[in-house]
């Protein structure tokens, strides 16, 4: 849910940052037109941060150093 959040907030900062680079002359020309300029919204203090490595909800994930010892020692019978 967060990974989505953040790819809707990266959409909205980079067509602000877009809209705002003079050159373009989209800030000119809304000047113009509407009386205002469009300005960046999104920003470090009020958007989700990427808080861990990999946000995807696998069943599997690598084994730990523990595991893969434990693992490597244990004959296998068949």
């Amino acid at each position: 849910m967060r990974s989505t959040l953040r790819g809707y907030q990266e959409a909205v900062r980079l067509f602000c940052g877009y809209a705002t680079d003079p050159a373009y002359g989209w800030a000119a020309e809304c000047e113009r037109r509407f009386g205002t300029h469009p300005i960046q919204v999104c920003h470090e203090w009020n958007t989700a941060v990427h808080m861990q490595e990999c946000e995807v909800e696998s069943p599997k994930r690598a084994f730990t150093r523990d595991e893969l010892q434990a693992f490597s020692t244990t004959p296998t019978t068949r």
